[in-house]
């Protein structure tokens, strides 16, 4: 997202913050993945061959961008997710109980345990199955979040092509 166009209205927050504890969410996209690297303790997104990192043996890890519906606040955030819970997922998607071929039709709760790099252990845990709300379909009417996923992206990739200040860096 670009500096400009950054709102701090508290109650639009665009990405999930998953707490300590559980998290309960509605997946509402499908999930678009992305290659990140941590260089001294900063994340930058790959970008591809020639990004300037992929030869310099800096820890990369597969990530994934996802539409939730955050039932704590009713919003829709952008979730920024790991292989595990991605194992997980599809480990409820080709099961016979929850099986779903790109976004569940069902609630679902990250449970976060622990704290500090490297303990921290997330689990998936399935909700009854239940159609959108009202309230759900209205967040989504009229939008294209596979495609709103892939902007993100692409602007979280000039970020770190420019080498820019982080934005989740800035202190406000």
């Amino acid at each position: 997202m670009k500096i400009n166009e950054l709102e701090f209205s508290e109650s639009n927050n665009q990405w999930l913050k998953l707490e300590k504890g559980d998290n309960r969410i509605r997946i509402v996209s499908e999930a678009l993945p992305f290659a990140q690297y941590w260089v001294e303790n900063k994340s930058y997104i790959c970008l591809g061959e020639n990004c300037g990192l992929c030869d310099t043996g800096a820890k990369k890890s597969k990530q994934f961008f996802l539409y939730v519906i955050d039932r704590k606040d009713k919003e829709l955030k952008i979730a920024q997710v790991g292989v595990g819970i991605m194992k997980e997922l599809k480990g409820l998607a080709i099961s016979e109980d929850w099986a779903f071929e790109s976004v569940p039709d069902f609630d679902i709760t990250i449970r976060k345990e622990g704290e500090g790099f490297g303990s921290v252990k997330y689990f998936v845990i399935p909700n009854a199955k239940k159609d959108l709300s009202e309230e759900d379909k209205a967040l989504l009417e009229g939008r294209d979040l596979d495609t709103e996923l892939e902007v993100v992206l692409k602007e979280k990739t000039e970020y770190s092509k420019e080498d820019a200040v982080k934005v989740d860096s800035i202190p406000f």
